[in-house]
């Protein structure tokens, strides 16, 4: 799609989804919160998409 900038954005399904969450992991993370994800083992299932909360 065409927007008002120099961006075009072209549509189409990710061709290796976990290397895609790992891209948008990486850019919305911060550095602090990826630390404290890994430290209680947490970071892998967040990229692996099966987190699950007992509440």
């Amino acid at each position: 799609m065409a927007n008002d900038g120099e961006l075009t954005i072209y549509s189409q399904a990710p061709s290796d989804e976990s290397s895609l969450r790992e891209v948008i992991y990486s850019l919305l993370t911060s550095e602090s919160v990826k630390r404290i994800l890994k430290r209680a083992g947490h970071e892998d299932a967040v990229l692996a998409n099966r987190v699950v909360t007992d509440r």
